[in-house]
């Protein structure tokens, strides 16, 4: 199902093993990729949680190759926009954005910064073809901005680069 929702109702539902983080036995969930060939895989209780870590899961699976590259600018800015509005810290944010787009140094910057403000809309006129793009090159640019911002702990945890514990230390 797409509806989060609905996905938390079967968990909320589901039968529980004895200790309560598993299903039972006889009861499963699955994700369902789709790329140039659909794959299913098993998922936990716990795979799914909320829009936003979605948003990043997607990501991980665009870094697998698992999804179609072109829907990465646009999941990127919707990770930007979500974080920073919800912590409060747009103009912080803006900041970075800006310092990072003006250091002569970072040309992958400038790149990465048109790469989600164009890559991310609709232009019927501009066709792109994004089937060339390397995620990791723009995953670190991803990551130097939350670095920019104070935010790399955030940034390793959504991309389980390290355990939460640590990200909350």
């Amino acid at each position: 199902t797409h509806n989060l929702y609905f996905f938390h109702e079967l968990i909320k539902l589901s039968p529980k093993s004895k200790d309560d983080r598993n299903f039972k036995r006889d009861y499963r969930l699955f994700r369902i990729t789709k790329n140039e060939f659909s794959t299913i895989t098993e998922i936990q209780k716990n795979s799914i949680q909320n829009e936003y870590q979605s948003l990043w899961q997607i990501l991980k699976d665009a870094k697998e190759e698992k999804v179609n590259k072109i829907i990465i600018p646009n999941i990127m800015r919707n990770i930007l926009e979500y974080y920073f509005g919800f912590v409060h810290r747009t103009d912080s944010l803006q900041n970075e954005l800006t310092k990072l787009a003006k250091d002569e140094k970072n040309s992958d910057f400038r790149a990465f910064y048109r790469y989600i403000n164009r890559g991310s809309h609709s232009d019927s006129v501009n066709i792109t073809d994004m089937g060339d793009i390397d995620p990791d090159k723009y995953l670190k640019q991803l990551k130097n901005i939350f670095s920019a911002t104070g935010d790399e702990k955030h940034y390793a945890k959504m991309m389980d680069e390290i355990d939460e514990e640590i990200a909350t230390a």
